[in-house]
């Protein structure tokens, strides 16, 4: 813990009658379950299967990912065949990122929005901007 932090907890300690542990207890529950619940609805908007609608490598539109899929189930499993092999993993979504098992790049999570999500990631010093779309999620 920083110093500051220290010294502002001791400050706010000594306060008559403040109740530091129920308090901070508070705070960090608050924290939590704000963060959870942001994660459990992305995690639901992920599920069903994604194809590249633009894809781009170093700023530049690329149409060699153009057969790329991502297919997200059982709110924990990945497919997809982004780096050339079709491979399930299992997955996590925390901070706005889909975190992959295993050796395999995390995606940072940059638009979620009706049937379209756009995620980034770096691979061997390359950036990747992928939009990918959902027709599942145009029938709803």
């Amino acid at each position: 813990m920083s110093y500051y932090l220290q010294q502002y907890i001791k400050s706010i300690s000594m306060i008559k009658g403040f109740k530091y542990p129920v308090f901070l207890t508070f705070f960090i529950l608050t924290g939590f379950l704000l963060s959870c619940g942001n994660s459990a609805d992305t995690n639901n908007y992920l599920q069903g299967e994604w194809h590249i609608s633009k894809a781009y490598r170093n700023g530049r539109k690329t149409v060699t990912l153009e057969k790329v899929y991502f297919k997200f189930w059982n709110l924990d499993s990945l497919q997809t065949n982004f780096t050339g092999q079709d491979r399930k993993f299992k997955y996590i979504v925390r901070n706005d990122s889909i975190v992959i098992d295993g050796d395999y790049p995390s995606f940072k999570i940059v638009k979620k929005e009706d049937n379209t999500l756009a995620i980034q990631t770096s691979i061997n010093g390359h950036k990747f901007k992928l939009i990918l779309k959902n027709n599942d999620k145009d029938a709803k």
